[in-house]
């Protein structure tokens, strides 16, 4: 039966994606998945510090550790785009967005909980007595950039509502905000999420896009998951 895997990106395949950018005299802001749930930052660390004892036409790296995965590394992306077209150099975009990942918040629940055993998050048993009484977890990223249970719920439903509360009750001036929306697979939920969120708040932009392939193999299929910026990581304790 196949199984999907993923892999770190080594210091040498970095290194050459960073001196590429560097010839073509750009400079480089990169943010990785949480350093706690992927060694890519490590790797990037090398590659930049590598480069940086002669940088190539004088440009610049900087890298941030998003504490977070998916679709959170992309929204921190377009907020630096965003800066970027304003004019500020990367020094001050990347200074400011140092201070985001405190902020974003990644929120999510799952299908199937085989899919979170097979990567250490559960025990088989408490996987299989889990899909069995229909129970579904609402895991997040914490502040530390861990993935963590949040709490229980029973039934899918109840997990969509819960996603949709988390996002209602912790954003900050959504007006201003992109929230992100990851699928695997599960479209359909997906659009109702963003409607009943659209029935309680006003927010800027929502970006609704299928699950990267590298965070997505981890998870599995019908895994929804969203991404905002509240006052902090700190969403209550759960149960």
């Amino acid at each position: 039966r196949f199984q999907l895997k993923t892999g770190l990106i080594s210091t040498a395949i970095f290194e050459d994606a960073f001196r590429s950018a560097m010839e073509n005299n750009e400079d480089v802001l990169y943010f990785s998945l949480s350093k706690n749930i992927s060694g890519n930052f490590n790797s990037a660390r090398l590659a930049a510090e590598d480069l940086m004892h002669d940088p190539v036409n004088g440009r610049k790296i900087r890298l941030i550790d998003s504490l977070n995965a998916s679709l959170a590394q992309g929204i921190l992306a377009i907020y630096a785009s965003e800066m970027r077209d304003k004019g500020m150099e990367i020094d001050e975009v990347a200074d400011i967005l140092e201070t985001y990942p405190a902020k974003m918040n990644g929120v999510f629940t799952v299908g199937d909980l085989k899919y979170l055993s097979r990567t250490g998050r559960l025990s088989g048993a408490t996987a299989l007595v889990g899909n069995l009484l229909s129970i579904k977890p609402i895991l997040r990223g914490n502040k530390d950039g861990f993935i963590v249970q949040y709490k229980k719920c029973r039934g899918r439903k109840a997990a969509l509502n819960e996603l949709i509360s988390l996002v209602c009750d912790n954003i900050v001036e959504p007006e201003k905000q992109i929230i992100g929306i990851a699928h695997a697979d599960a479209y359909e939920d997906s659009l109702y999420v963003m409607d009943k969120i659209q029935e309680k708040i006003s927010v800027r932009e929502f970006i609704n896009t299928s699950y990267d392939f590298c965070t997505g193999s981890h998870v599995g299929p019908d895994t929804i998951a969203l991404f905002f910026m509240a006052k902090d990581r700190e969403l209550g304790a759960g149960k």
